[in-house]
Formats: C-alpha cells, sequence, structure tokens
C-alpha cells in the first residue's frame, strides 16, 4: 500500500502532524515506513521531522539510535523499546515494513514513504515529488486542524486497529468484516503471522499455500454465508489484536456472544463455492449463518409467547425485551416487531 501526498488519505497523516504541532494527543501511533536503514537513517529521519515540526528551538529530551524525543512526540526505530509505556504521547514509529502490532497497543496509522527521500540534500529537491512531498508537509499541516472523513473501507486500509466484530456480526456485516480479513492477509508478511495468527487453524497443516486458501474461505463466508471455524479464529484474533487467544475460547465467543452455537462438522459438497482444500466426502467444523436469522426469529416468538402466558394478567406486564436479546441477539427493532405481532 503506498500513499503519496496526492492521495487524499494522505490528509490524515496531515491531521497527525497538526495535532502534534499544536501539542494535542493523537489516540494512534503514526507509522512512517520507509526504503532505507542505516547508520545515518536515524539523523536523516530526526531532520525530517524537526524541520516538518519547525521546532528549532524545541528542547530535547532523549537522542539516541533508537529513540529521539521532545516535548511534543517521540519517533521509535525498531527494534521498539518502551512504546507501550507512553500511552500519553504522540509516537512515531519508523519501520521498513508493517510493523509487529502485537507489542503496540494503540491504533496505528500507516504512511508508506518508500516512493520519497527523506534525505534533505543538495539532490533532494531535484526530484519534484520530493519537493512536493516535504511542502505539503510544512506548509498545509494547518489546513487539517478537523480530522478528515473516510470511509469504513478506507479507515481499515491505512489504520492497524481493532475491529468493532460483536456489533459487525449481530448486524449480519458479513461483507466489511471479510474485507477486514482480507486487507490485512494481503498486506506484507508479518513475521509473526505463523507463530501467533495461525495456530490452531488447520491452515499451517494444509498442503495448499495457506494464504490462498484463507481469501477462498473468505469467499464462502461472504458468498454462502458459511463461516469455516478455522477462519472464525483468524478473524477473532486480527479483530481483537488477541493473538494468543486459544481456539476454545474463541469457540465460545462465537458461541454465546453472538448466538451462534457451537461449530457443526458439514458437508459443504451442496455449496456453490468449495474452497480448494474441500470435498463433497469431507465434513468441516463450520457455523452455518444461513437460516441464523430464521432460527433467531422462533426461538424468539417462543419466548415472547411464554411470557405472555406467565406474565400476561398482570397489570404491570411489559415484555422482557432484554432478556429475548440476550438469548436470540436480534435487533431491538426486530423483537418490538414481533411483539407487535404476538398482540395482534
Amino acid at each position: 500500500m503506498i500513499i503519496t501526498p496526492y492521495d487524499k488519505n494522505f490528509n490524515l497523516c496531515q491531521h497527525w502532524l497538526y495535532n502534534t504541532k499544536n501539542n494535542i494527543h493523537n489516540k494512534e501511533i503514526l507509522n512512517l515506513q520507509i526504503s532505507f536503514h542505516g547508520i545515518k537513517t536515524s539523523q536523516i529521519v530526526k531532520t525530517f521531522i524537526r524541520t516538518i515540526m519547525k521546532e528549532d528551538q524545541e528542547e530535547i529530551l532523549e537522542d539516541t539510535l533508537n529513540c529521539f524525543a521532545t516535548k511534543l512526540y517521540s519517533v521509535y526505530f525498531t527494534p521498539i523499546t518502551d512504546i507501550y509505556y507512553e500511552q500519553n504521547r504522540n509516537i512515531i514509529l519508523i519501520t521498513l515494513h508493517f510493523p509487529n502490532f502485537i507489542e503496540i497497543h494503540r491504533p496505528i496509522l500507516c504512511i508508506s514513504l518508500k516512493d520519497y527521500s527523506l534525505d534533505l540534500n543538495s539532490r533532494f529537491r531535484k526530484n519534484p515529488l520530493n519537493e512536493e512531498l516535504l511542502h505539503k508537509l510544512t506548509q498545509e499541516v494547518d489546513n487539517f486542524s478537523h480530522k478528515p472523513t473516510i470511509n469504513q473501507y478506507d479507515e481499515h486500509n491505512n489504520y492497524i486497529k481493532r475491529l468493532p466484530l460483536l456489533e459487525l456480526m449481530r448486524n449480519k456485516e458479513y461483507d466489511r468484516v471479510a474485507n477486514f480479513a482480507h486487507n490485512i492477509i494481503l498486506k506484507e508478511p508479518y513475521p509473526f503471522m505463523l507463530k501467533k495468527i495461525l495456530v490452531d487453524t488447520e491452515y499451517l497443516s494444509n498442503k495448499y499455500n495457506f494464504k490462498q486458501l484463507i481469501i477462498d474461505d473468505i469467499k464462502m463466508f461472504v458468498n454462502e454465508k458459511v463461516l469455516l471455524a478455522r477462519l472464525a479464529i483468524i478473524i477473532y484474533r486480527l479483530s481483537f489484536l488477541e493473538f494468543d487467544k486459544n481456539g476454545s475460547d474463541i469457540e465460545e465467543f462465537f458461541r454465546q456472544k453472538l448466538g451462534l452455537g457451537n461449530s457443526k462438522n458439514m458437508y459443504l459438497g451442496s455449496l456453490n463455492f468449495l474452497t480448494r482444500d474441500l470435498t463433497s466426502n469431507t465434513s468441516h467444523k463450520a457455523y452455518d449463518l444461513r437460516n441464523l436469522e430464521s432460527k433467531q426469529i422462533e426461538i424468539a416468538k417462543e419466548i415472547i409467547k411464554n411470557q405472555r402466558m406467565r406474565y400476561g394478567d398482570e397489570l404491570d406486564f411489559e415484555f422482557d425485551k432484554e432478556s429475548i436479546y440476550t438469548v436470540t441477539h436480534l435487533s431491538y427493532e426486530k423483537i418490538e416487531q414481533l411483539i407487535k405481532k404476538d398482540l395482534i
């Protein structure tokens, strides 16, 4: 993912820098991805950032090969050390690739500057792209006091952050969940992916390429409304950034919080789409979401009927919508509709 000064999403970076220059705390870390690394890297980056901040007289709190800090911000170069303890600081993280965000507990705004030079030497201004980059970061930042509005898909492309999985699954926004997982899988390889994300998911032991297999499973999830248990584990770990959560705990989340029940052994030969390692004579653990709402409605109707029979004669009787919601995970609007139908 390359973000240029001509890309509207680059404005997110300008807004972050505006806040920092004005001593306003950003909830997310700014990750600048660069294309070089060496002895001079830290000095080049420090000079570049200080030029953007226009802070010639700003007090320096720390200046080492791994960290540069002023009153306004801290710049860290990999490997990451003390970022976890600086929750209330504006942090700029310099990496060659996407960061290992297992170690980070804040959202990360990822900006790739790999096509640009950050070395403000005499050759820098001979390149019009470098000149345009510097101009936008020094002269236009003050125009972005308000955070630019971006759509949900651009947000997931530019931020590493938690996904509101519970809300999206309850609202059956499976395409948003799938798009999030798809974008993460297609990003540059994470060094921890094999060790953390894929544990207990069957993908590593499969003879097929695990990345393509995950993408196929995502297509099945969206197109067929069948969520394989192995994909559910990945979606949970990526959504909550909880990479050590084991499979049984994740299944409990889908069973209790979403009312999906336990994943079942399913023969998937009747589906229109099959992933490359699925055959009609092999069963796989999966959550069948195809008739989920009809099952939820039937359970809700039974609860409404029981409540009416048990308490209907009481003068101040009201249906317990909260208990219906807790059991079925239907929307309150749908529950209200079912109650009105029951009263007709």
